[in-house]
């Protein structure tokens, strides 16, 4: 009861703040929307006759880290707690001449909303009535349409890289677009984003908005946030996340598509942790359709370790997660390429005499080896791709009081995959770095009236087919180039697969977006109503730097056109 106190009088002495700063913040959201990750626990405290109790004193507490929230019923016997982190709960009432009930059994999920009503017996309160209950399959709360992924299940289920976001497709409405390879498509998958891409209820993954405690981290290009081997890590530093496929509440804004609302994990009285290595071999891993008859080798290892635990018991808390992905994937690829004959310009068509002009660059196309047509064949590579990430992801939890609790989350992600052309002449990559930073502080000023104040930084940084080796002299050498004073460039020829060029042919694309968020949240109870006001302003630096073709492009469109130096058009930026 001295802490009750203490709770009423530090309560009483904000309450004139509770109309002005409903009045202020009620206006402001009138245009722009806000956010909360956290999840609530509302209902009604009544007796055996269905009559409501007002001055019922409530605890809410946190099983796994022991943190409380103190309530008290109003006059219509009705209490609500807001912005509750995900986890196991308690619910204990006290009041006069009626026996104490605690109800247990309550787990709370990311973004959940909770109607927990409790019938109070008569009798002392030195007596405890004891009721295990259950979190309500069914949301009553609100109509939207969604899904949660507990993060025991991400943990568990093998997912292909331990990419977390790949759960999101199990649920319904969410497909994953197959179409977008990261490896054979670096520069259009560098410019759609990195992440793994989802359709929500038929959207374009652009539209979807992925969010961490609360804070956006769409990128550049409005997708998730991917590293460069289009993937998501951080399985183990991921409490759960849910997936809204249609309906969703006014608290999210920036999407005309799905949201995928994810929270990291915390730290508890208990402490825990993993160490882990996955590994992936080729040696393992069936023959493609298209692969010699030794497979190409692959090989993935992915490693790291988490911890978790208290700095002060029932007050601050920690966690953070490190993983390490190192891949070297070899890749089988097919080009039409002209053959031997074709060179000397013995055609099918007939015998053409093959300019001077064209004659150094006829080495850039190797012979082809396989499924000879007329003119062409089928030249067949063996890629290797290296890829490299390392992520780090770290969480402070801490309560300087009943009525005031904060917590923030810093999350680095670098990454970067490489992959010469198919026809091995220069080696190009894709370097990712993300960042974020989030700061949440949640104050209670009375029972009814919670204010959540939440701050973040997010940054994606992106180099998109950036050369890093040239294997060919020739392709690099400046006086074989199309443009003065640049490498080569690339060759187009109708009915081939073409030369791609040299370093930087393609052109490179460098991408900084920041984004700086703050949000604030007012919780309201009158009677049996829980009105909820935001604002939530955000500046936005999206820079970007960038060439197309600055090497040059010939196209031919026939064989016979470019061995006779006959180019259709030529393209530079």
């Amino acid at each position: 009861m001295d802490r009750t106190t203490t709770l009423e009088s530090r309560l009483s002495s904000s309450a004139s703040l509770t109309l002005l700063s409903a009045l202020v913040f009620g206006a402001m959201a009138i245009h722009l929307n806000a956010q909360v990750a956290g999840a609530r626990i509302a209902g009604t405290v009544s007796d055996s006759t269905g009559a409501v109790i007002t001055g019922a004193h409530l605890t809410i507490k946190n099983i796994a880290n022991g943190l409380e929230r103190e309530l008290v019923t109003n006059q219509s016997g009705f209490y609500s707690a807001p912005n509750l982190s995900s986890g196991p709960y308690t619910v204990t009432a006290v009041a006069k001449g009626f026996k104490s009930e605690v109800r247990t059994g309550l787990t709370l999920s990311v973004g959940a909303d909770a109607e927990v009503n409790l019938t109070m017996a008569v009798g002392s309160a030195g007596e405890t009535i004891q009721v295990q209950g259950s979190t309500p399959a069914l949301e009553t709360n609100d109509a939207t349409l969604g899904s949660l992924v507990n993060g025991q299940t991400i943990r568990d289920l093998p997912l292909n890289a331990r990419d977390w976001t790949q759960m999101a497709a199990l649920e319904p409405g969410v497909a994953q677009i197959r179409t977008q390879d990261v490896a054979t498509n670096l520069l259009n998958r560098g410019n759609r984003g990195l992440e793994t891409q989802m359709t929500v209820s038929g959207g374009r993954p652009e539209q979807n908005n992925y969010r961490i405690d609360g804070v956006s981290i769409s990128d550049y290009s409005n997708g998730g946030g991917g590293g460069a081997l289009g993937i998501d890590l951080g399985v183990d530093a991921i409490q759960e996340f849910s997936v809204i496929t249609a309906n969703a509440p006014a608290d999210y804004g920036k999407t005309s598509g799905g949201v995928i609302n994810a929270v990291t994990r915390q730290g508890t009285n208990a402490l825990h942790g993993s160490v882990y290595e996955f590994l992936r071999n080729s040696v393992l891993d069936a023959r493609n359709y298209f692969d010699p008859a030794t497979i190409p080798p692959f090989r993935r290892n992915q490693f790291g370790a988490s911890l978790g635990g208290p700095i002060r018991r029932d007050h601050t808390f920690f966690f953070g997660d490190y993983e390490g992905l190192r891949q070297d994937q070899s890749v089988t690829q097919l080009a039409i390429v002209p053959t031997q004959a074709a060179r000397q310009g013995e055609l099918v068509a007939g015998t053409v005499t093959v300019s001077p002009l064209v004659e150094p660059y006829l080495p850039l196309f190797p012979l082809p080896m396989s499924n000879i047509k007329g003119d062409t064949g089928t030249f067949t590579s063996i890629t290797q791709q290296i890829g490299n990430e390392n992520f780090f992801t770290t969480r402070i939890d801490h309560e300087f009081s009943p009525v005031d609790v904060v917590h923030g989350t810093f999350m680095f992600d670098d990454a970067t995959l490489s992959s010469p052309d198919v026809f091995h002449t220069v080696v190009s990559g894709t370097l990712t770095r993300r960042q974020l930073a989030t700061a949440e502080f949640t104050k209670t000023f009375t029972p009814a009236f919670v204010n959540t104040f939440r701050f973040g930084f997010s940054r994606a940084r992106a180099n998109v087919m950036k050369p890093t080796k040239t294997l060919l002299p020739f392709a690099g050498d400046i006086s074989n180039g199309f443009v003065p004073g640049s490498p080569l460039g690339s060759i187009n020829i109708t009915g081939t697969s073409g030369y791609s060029g040299g370093p930087g042919a393609g052109g490179e694309i460098d991408y900084a977006f920041n984004s700086f968020q703050f949000y604030d949240d007012l919780f309201r109870t009158i009677g049996v109503h829980s009105l909820k006001f935001g604002a939530n302003v955000e500046r936005l630096q999206d820079n970007e730097i960038g060439t197309s073709m600055p090497n040059g492009q010939f196209s031919f469109t026939s064989l016979a056109n470019f061995l006779t130096d006959l180019p259709t058009s030529f393209t530079a930026a």
